[in-house]
């Protein structure tokens, strides 16, 4: 089987997030995903002291980009940061999105180019998005895409992979 060795591009489809080829799943236990598919250095965050059991791997020369969220091990969401002006934290790598590949900086304004038929609540003369404001796109019964703003509202900051 082949194994996650890089992490160039990730791509949303189908209902999963591929890193490179290799598929990752929400619901999953880590450790058994790490050990079939990844052959890159990472390590385990606790980033609550309130909750022990929520932890955050980071790969390393790829954990500014690419974040996967963990419960008690199991995989609750994996977030990828696109590039937004005078971010630290961005994936150097190409985003695809339903087999499109994402132009950066990802503005808002272009969201319903990447995901089709998806449902923004128009603000009337106020700004299209506020800061940090997220928009759900689901692709399935279980799982949806979740859009989140920047500081910049014109700017995306994340698309992550979670639960509905």
């Amino acid at each position: 089987m082949k194994k996650l060795n890089s992490i160039n591009y990730v791509a949303f489809k189908q209902g999963k997030l591929y890193l490179e080829d290799i598929p990752i799943s929400l619901g999953i236990n880590i450790e058994v995903w790490l050990k079939e598919s990844c052959n890159i250095s990472y390590e385990f965050e606790n980033y609550s002291s309130v909750y022990p059991e929520s932890e955050r791997i980071k790969f390393k020369n790829y954990e500014k980009g690419v974040s996967i969220y963990l419960e008690n091990r199991i995989i609750e969401s994996v977030n990828i940061y696109p590039y937004e002006y005078q971010s630290s934290s961005c994936f150097k790598g190409d985003i695809f999105i339903f087999d499109k590949n994402l132009e950066v900086p990802f503005k808002s304004d272009n969201i319903e180019n990447y995901f089709p038929a998806i449902e923004i609540k128009p603000k009337g003369y106020f700004k299209r998005f506020s800061p940090r404001e997220t928009v759900d796109y689901p692709i399935s019964d279980k799982f949806k895409i979740e859009i989140s703003m920047g500081r910049d509202p014109e700017l995306v900051s994340s698309i992550s992979l979670k639960h509905k």
